[in-house]
């Protein structure tokens, strides 16, 4: 029968020993695999507040650009600016904004087509904001005359009663 050998080298012994143990630390792989990982989505989660801030600047911007549209579009039709066409005038609480006003015929000659454009312009597309309105508005001119020939009549009814009255006397 042959004689069985064993290794009881130092040597043999500490390496069956290390095989067997548990890991003491990380190797440099593991290391610099999870930093690429961190840095990957650091990256990914700034893009993403970049996007989220830009769409709420953009958002604010057009709000306010349709706000300013709507009043301006009012002051035109209630007389409280001139019914003509402006063209890049400023807002006075606010010189960054601009507004036009572009006047055309309607379908008929009692009617005009207005359209007021506001715009606020930005270093990039992205901060700029730029909103229109169209109404058909009617003739203010034919109000005008509306009331002109009201009071002409009130006062040729006016003087005719009185001069009836006075005859009679």
């Amino acid at each position: 029968m042959k004689p069985i050998l064993r290794h009881s080298t130092a040597k043999h012994r500490r390496f069956h020993h290390t095989r067997g143990s548990t890991r003491h630390g990380l190797s440099l792989f593991e290391v610099l695999l999870a930093l690429a990982i961190f840095v990957g989505a650091l990256a990914a989660l700034s893009q993403l507040l970049y996007n989220g801030m830009r769409g709420a600047v953009q958002s604010k911007l057009r709000t306010e650009a349709v706000f300013r549209c709507e009043s301006k579009l009012g002051e035109v039709i209630a007389g409280a600016l001139p019914f003509q066409n402006v063209s890049g005038a400023p807002f006075e609480d606010d010189p960054a904004w601009t507004y036009s006003v572009t006047l055309l015929p309607g379908l008929n000659d009692q009617l005009f087509t207005v359209q007021v454009t506001v715009e606020h312009p930005g270093a990039t597309s992205a901060a700029g904001a730029k909103f229109s309105l169209t109404r058909l508005v009617r003739d203010p001119q034919i109000f005008v005359d509306a009331l002109a020939a009201q009071e002409a009549a009130a006062a040729a009814e006016g003087e005719s009663s009185s001069s009836g009255s006075s005859g009679s006397n």
